[in-house]
């Protein structure tokens, strides 16, 4: 019997795209030559000309208006070529490494990198040549920007060929870029906190003081009343608005009409979205000394306004009211996903209606209610600025009751003038916060992994 001869199997050759993406490296080279195009254009005093810089003037610093103003090598300029260097690095080796989605990656954050980095070169010629007449950029700056923009298109096409994308990601990206540009990138202001900001000089120039502005704030007393004013009404609140919302998605639950039932989910929806302004007029008309209402009933008025001792009171009161309905419909979202048939089994077993809300509906929104509970307490160092500033009237005798982190940054910023101090108090409004959310979640996972958020 003759023995089979196994035939050697041809390898699949690559596409195009994964063996050749040589070409981002040639699109970077090629931007890197459009240093040698003007960048900014700008006129001296009193001279109608026009003088021009070109890239490397800015990679290598230089000196211009006569000797009047000295330029150093400019940091935006460095990343933008350093990124450009690592794209054309990446596509090089890419016979060796053979990644193409690490490639990919690469391409599109260094591309976007550098657009962002040239968005910030913009600010930074506006302030840098102050001195000089209607500094502005050239043309190098824009085609610079436009190769970087076909290395974001060519890695996003890499990816998308070798499967690495997928139709599904180009419809979550503009999602992706609100939240990057909405949230990720202002973080970058957190460097205000460690600086002295002198609103003479760029932000750029302000001198690194460490945790100075933070020793300030923590000096103050202040510091210590807005803390302990958020995590007290915070805590009320994470305590009050679940209690009375669940309290009110049952009561809807249990109505029979689904017009009657929509009639009263707008009506608690409805203080959501009236605005605080009129709410703090609404509160006026209540508790004003001359005309308020409440006023009207009483022997001896009593000046709401000036009175700390009733805000405590207030205030929580106000925010179930507004927070009752947005909240009251997510838990009856969840409370109508339960079966009924549960019910009916505990109802036939004797169970009245109070013993099955404790039986049956909490334990099944336990999911929710610390889904929303895990939320309230990652923003337990957040608080509406409206409720505690212009609901009170900004009211002096009820700052010391009222103050919380979001008015203290508030005053330190508009009234004070000092950016360090507010950039600090943010800064650690937000660490606190996000501490706060792992520590309750680590708990949460602790007792019931199911039902932690990660």
């Amino acid at each position: 019997m003759e023995g089979t001869v196994s035939l050697p199997k041809q390898q699949k050759s690559q596409p195009f795209y994964q063996r050749q993406p040589f070409d981002v490296a040639a699109i970077q080279a090629i931007a890197i030559m459009t240093f040698f195009l003007p960048f900014v254009n700008y006129r001296g005093r009193g001279s109608p000309e026009v003088f021009t810089l070109n890239g490397f003037n800015f990679l290598s610093g230089f000196t211009i208006l006569e000797g009047q103003l000295t330029i150093g090598t400019n940091g935006l300029m460095v990343i933008i070529v350093s990124l450009a260097l690592l794209s054309i690095i990446t596509s090089l080796l890419y016979p060796i490494i053979k990644k193409v989605k690490l490639c990919g990656y690469i391409f599109i954050i260094s591309g976007t990198i550098q657009l962002f980095m040239f968005l910030a070169f913009n600010l930074y010629i506006s302030e840098a040549l102050r001195t000089a007449r209607n500094p502005g950029l050239s043309i190098g700056v824009f085609i610079f920007a436009a190769f970087s923009l076909i290395t974001i298109i060519r890695g996003g096409h890499l990816l998308y060929m070798s499967k690495h994308l997928t139709p599904i990601d180009f419809i979550v990206l503009p999602g992706f870029l609100y939240f990057l540009i909405n949230n990720y990138i202002p973080m970058v202001g957190v460097s205000i906190s460690f600086m002295d900001i002198h609103f003479a000089r760029p932000l750029w120039e302000s001198d690194f003081i460490g945790l100075g502005n933070f020793e300030f704030l923590f000096r103050t007393p202040d510091v210590w009343i807005f803390t302990r004013n958020t995590i007290l009404y915070n805590g009320a609140f994470l305590i009050l608005v679940p209690i009375f919302a669940i309290l009110v998605a049952i009561c809807l639950n249990e109505i029979i009409s689904m017009r009657i039932k929509k009639i009263y989910q707008t009506l608690v929806l409805l203080p959501q979205l009236i605005s605080i302004i009129i709410i703090a007029y609404i509160g006026f008309g209540f508790m004003s000394t001359t005309a308020g209402w409440i006023n009207g009933l009483l022997n001896e008025p009593i000046n709401f306004y000036a009175t700390p001792r009733f805000w405590p009171f207030i205030i929580p009161t106000v925010h179930v009211w507004r927070q009752l309905g947005y909240t009251s419909l997510i838990y009856l979202a969840a409370i109508v996903s339960i079966d009924k048939s549960l019910y009916e089994a505990a109802h036939m077993d004797g169970a009245g209606k109070v013993q099955q809300i404790f039986m049956i509906t909490i334990p099944l929104i336990k999911s929710t209610i610390i889904m929303l509970t895990l939320i309230g307490i990652g923003r337990i160092f957040y608080t509406d600025f409206g409720l505690f500033f212009q609901f009170p009237m900004d009211s002096g005798p009820l700052i010391p009751i009222t103050q919380t982190t979001d008015t203290f940054i508030f005053r330190a910023l508009f009234r004070v003038g000092n950016l360090g101090m507010a950039a600090a108090a943010s800064t650690y409004q937000a660490v606190v916060g996000f501490v706060l959310i792992l520590l309750a979640n680590w708990v949460i996972r602790k007792v019931d992994s199911d039902s932690a958020l990660f």
